[in-house]
């Protein structure tokens, strides 16, 4: 997967270089997904982190509830599936998670997990 020369500027700015550090953790099609997604949502070093971070531990929840409709090369999928793994951990739901699920879900980049979204949002 080819990075888009026009997004390289966003990495130029303050905070870029920690943004890159985050990303060597990641292999090649994780890291250049991550790194576009980064970009194009303009997210600071602290969400650049925390996705970085949910790709890399994405493959240790293996056999967790609802890990199959996930991609571990989708960026979005990652995110998505930390929140709503987290959000299962929760006994009681609060209404910041339940927003940050939804938002995360949103994000998602594969078919099964836009349907495990819309499955989410039948039951709430």
């Amino acid at each position: 997967m080819d990075f888009p020369h026009y997004l390289l500027p966003f990495f130029d700015s303050l905070g870029g270089a920690v943004l890159l550090y985050e990303l060597r953790f990641l292999n090649t099609t994780q890291c250049s997904a991550t790194a576009r997604l980064n970009a194009l949502n303009c997210f600071d070093a602290k969400s650049a982190q925390e996705l970085t971070r949910t790709v890399k531990d994405f493959p240790s929840r293996t056999g967790n509830d609802g890990w199959t409709c996930f991609s571990m090369d989708s960026p979005c999928d990652c995110l998505a599936y930390y929140m709503y793994f987290l959000l299962s951990l929760e006994a009681l739901a609060t209404p910041a998670w339940v927003a940050m699920l939804e938002k995360a879900l949103d994000l998602a980049g594969t078919e099964s997990s836009k349907a495990l979204g819309k499955a989410l949002d039948s039951l709430c």
